[in-house]
């Protein structure tokens, strides 16, 4: 038996990731999934109502592993995690999905080019979460740094992610030239702690 919801929101999630939600209609995502408007509305009462819940649905995968992550690492470090395993906890499951060409990082990406109402109707509720548990093991590892100083390296983090995403693509491209696709995530990996590490930390090499 068809599940209506999870069609819609599957092809939902893959012309959004395509066109954005702007230039995505109604009548492009019914016609796909082949059922009628009403469905759209039963389940999820508007178009943007859709759309926020195509970003929950596959921002709480990635959070669950990044949890995941995170806890395993400040389980090994008996709370007190380097800067590197915080960052691999944040940023792999994420590099996962660009290796399989997941929709994850296109999906994830269109957020941030949407209009300012639409973000903060998803930012805050649906990430906020992460955030915050994020910004806090910023901290434990980062225990000499104002507030401040470790937003400006958390952002710098989040920046990363997103320019990861635009470039998608030409990451995919890169990582079928080796023979070890992960060489080239750490690389990333690298340059992103390179970034947030500046000249404050050297030779932390422990992580989960």
């Amino acid at each position: 038996m068809k599940d209506t919801k999870k069609s819609i929101l599957d092809i939902a999630e893959r012309l959004f990731a395509q066109a954005g939600y702007a230039r995505t209609s109604v009548r492009a995502i019914v016609e796909c999934a082949e059922v009628n408007i009403a469905a759209i509305s039963y389940h999820f009462k508007s178009k943007e109502g859709l759309f926020i819940e195509v970003i929950r649905r596959r921002f709480k995968e990635i959070e669950k592993a990044r949890f995941t992550m995170l806890d395993a690492h400040l389980k090994k470090t008996n709370n007190q995690p380097t800067i590197e395993g915080v960052v691999r906890s944040f940023l792999v499951p994420v590099c996962r999905g660009l290796e399989i060409n997941d929709q994850v990082p296109k999906i994830l990406v269109r957020i941030f080019s949407e209009s300012s109402d639409l973000k903060q109707k998803i930012i805050k509720p649906i990430f906020s979460k992460t955030r915050d548990r994020f910004f806090s093991a910023f901290k434990l590892a980062l225990p000499e740094l104002s507030d401040e100083e470790i937003q400006w390296r958390f952002q710098y983090l989040i920046a990363s992610m997103v320019g990861l995403f635009i470039f998608s693509e030409e990451v995919n491209f890169a990582l079928s030239q080796f023979s070890k696709k992960q060489d080239l995530v750490e690389r990333l990996i690298q340059q992103t702690l390179n970034g947030i590490e500046g000249h404050t930390i050297k030779g932390d090499k422990s992580y989960a």
